[in-house]
This record gives structure tokens, C-alpha cells and sequence, in this order.
């Protein structure tokens, strides 16, 4: 093996040793320029933030790396500028994981401008702000349901996917982007309606109010409503009668549009729905109790002798 005379080492050693401050320097000098030119990206003059647009064309290729590990270690203006730079260059998809992580700033301005450039991204992001609404943070949470909110109908089909969560909040969130959307989120109906099965009362009542804000079509609302918690119906099952429970709570919803479908649903299904009506007869809601027993007597005539005396009284003052 043949090896380099010493005085060849000593020099390219000597060499290596002057060359590593002055890459640290220079690294350190593109760190503060990228800084500044962030901090000039969100200032308040106008002129300044758009010369800062222009100078950021001509950065190199690596400053979408640059930009994540700036992000990290910067104060609020430069995690702000770190956003809004990765928003504007030519492929922002490439920065999802940061926008993603940005949700969860504690600075509320970071927080939003992340979600507004998931939305700039468009649809393919909505699946990781549908994600983030399950997130221990409140803020995280309202910053996902922001950027849904302004993908608007593009957002739906991940929309409807999450509607499958387990958590009652996660579901609530949903309906609320979803009803915000009115007649354009009518093909969420189906499973909106699916998720009106959550124990959750509160929860239950913003998906319904929802469900009455898109306005769907009653015949279509009405066929999905006697589906509730239908998976694969035995033989010879009577549809709906897995519906009832469900569909008796919403009979607390007295004069809305779901409320009366849920009415009718119960009395198409009939006998079937006869242990959830007279388990409705003893909630505290007297516009259900009502509701419950003027469905049950329907079934079973028998019933009035058994119903509790103020809901009798109240269907006496009604001239039943």
C-alpha cells in the first residue's frame, strides 16, 4: 500500500481545518440571509413583502429542506415567514409535513396560514387536516377545521371519511364544516345520517342540525334514516327496527325537518320499533314523549293505560 509523503498529509489536513470555519461562516451567513428575507415575507409594508416574493424565486433548490429546519429552530416571524415561503414556491405539496406540524404553533397566525396552505394544495391535503381534528389541541383542531372549511365541496370525500371516527368530536366538526356547506355537501347525507348513531346527545344534535341545514331530499333522507345501524340484515328481518332507538332521540328535535322524517321513519316501521317507543314515553323531553306515545298507540291501543299522566294530559289537550 503506497502512502502520501507526511509534508502531502500535514498540508491537505491544514487545508481541511481552514476550509470548515469558513463553510460553518458561510452556512451561518445563508441562515441569517434566509431569516431576514423571511421576516421581510410577513412584515406589514406591502412593497417589502413583495419584494420579498421576488427575491425568492432565485433561491436554491434545497430551500425547501432549509425552510423545515428553520422552522424548527426560529422565533414567531421567522416560523411565519418559514410558512408563508413554503406556500409560494413552485411546489408546496413538498411541504405538507410542515404545514401539518405547523397546526400545532402556538402561535395562532402560524396556526392559520398553515391550514390556508393545506388548502392551497388542495384536496389530496384534507385527509391530514381531517386527521389533525382528532389532535389533543383545541387550537390543532380549529386550524384543521379552518383549511376544510376553506377547501369547501373539495374537501367532502375525506370528509365523509372521517365521519367514521369513534369520537363523538370528531364527528361534531364535521357536520358543522359540512352543514356550512349547505346544498353543495348533499352527497355527505348517507353518511351523515350513518353518524347520527353516537352516544353523545350534543353530538347527535349538531350532526342532525347539519342534516336539516344541507336540505336533502326527504325521499332520499327518509330511505337512509330506516337504514340506521343496518349492516347486513338477518332474513326475514324487518327493516328499521335496528334504526328505532336512534331515531326515537331524534324525536327530541320536534318542528325540524329531521325530527319529522324521524316521525315518519318510526311509523313506517311499525311494530318492529314498539321497545324503543315505550322506552321514548319515559325521557324528559315532553314533545318526544308525545311523540312516542302517539306512534305506540298506533301499534298498540292498549297503551294509554300505562301512559304517564302528563303525557296523557297532553295528548287530551291535543284531541287525541
Amino acid at each position: 500500500m503506497r502512502f502520501l509523503p507526511r509534508h502531502m498529509t500535514a498540508l491537505i489536513l491544514a487545508t481541511l481545518l481552514l476550509a470548515m470555519p469558513t463553510q460553518a461562516f458561510a452556512k451561518a451567513t445563508n441562515d441569517q440571509s434566509l431569516k431576514n428575507l423571511l421576516h421581510k415575507l410577513v412584515a406589514k409594508d406591502n412593497d417589502t413583502r413583495m419584494e420579498a416574493a421576488r427575491e425568492l424565486i432565485h433561491q436554491p433548490d434545497r430551500l425547501y429542506s432549509d425552510l423545515q429546519a428553520i422552522y424548527e429552530s426560529g422565533d414567531t416571524m421567522t416560523r411565519r415567514g418559514a410558512i408563508m415561503a413554503m406556500a409560494l414556491l413552485p411546489h408546496p405539496a413538498l411541504g405538507s409535513t410542515l404545514f401539518v406540524r405547523a397546526m400545532d404553533d402556538s402561535d395562532p397566525t402560524v396556526r392559520g396560514m398553515a391550514a390556508q396552505s393545506l388548502a392551497i394544495i388542495g384536496p389530496q391535503a384534507a385527509p391530514y387536516m381531517v386527521e389533525a381534528l382528532s389532535a389533543d389541541s383545541q387550537d390543532t383542531q380549529n386550524a384543521a377545521a379552518f383549511g376544510l372549511s376553506l377547501l369547501g365541496p373539495r374537501a367532502i370525500p375525506a370528509l365523509i371519511d372521517g365521519l367514521q371516527s369513534e369520537q363523538a368530536t370528531v364527528r361534531s366538526k364535521i357536520a358543522w364544516i359540512l352543514g356550512r356547506m349547505e346544498k353543495d355537501a348533499a352527497p355527505a347525507v348517507p353518511a351523515l345520517i350513518r353518524a347520527l348513531d353516537v352516544s353523545d346527545d350534543r353530538a347527535m344534535h349538531i350532526i342532525a342540525e347539519a342534516i336539516d341545514q344541507i336540505g336533502p331530499d326527504p325521499a332520499t333522507a327518509l330511505h337512509h334514516l330506516k337504514l340506521l345501524n343496518t349492516s347486513e340484515p338477518a332474513p326475514f328481518a324487518r327493516i328499521g327496527a335496528q334504526a328505532a332507538p336512534t331515531l326515537v332521540r331524534l324525536l327530541s328535535r320536534p318542528g325540524t325537518p329531521l325530527g319529522q322524517l324521524a316521525f315518519r321513519a318510526l311509523a313506517d316501521i311499525g311494530a318492529p320499533a314498539e321497545n324503543a317507543l315505550r322506552q321514548g314515553i319515559h325521557e324528559n323531553n315532553l314533545g318526544q314523549q308525545v311523540a312516542c306515545a302517539l306512534l305506540l298507540l298506533e301499534i298498540d291501543p292498549d297503551a294509554a293505560l300505562t301512559l304517564p299522566e302528563e303525557v296523557r294530559a297532553a295528548l287530551a289537550n291535543s284531541g287525541r
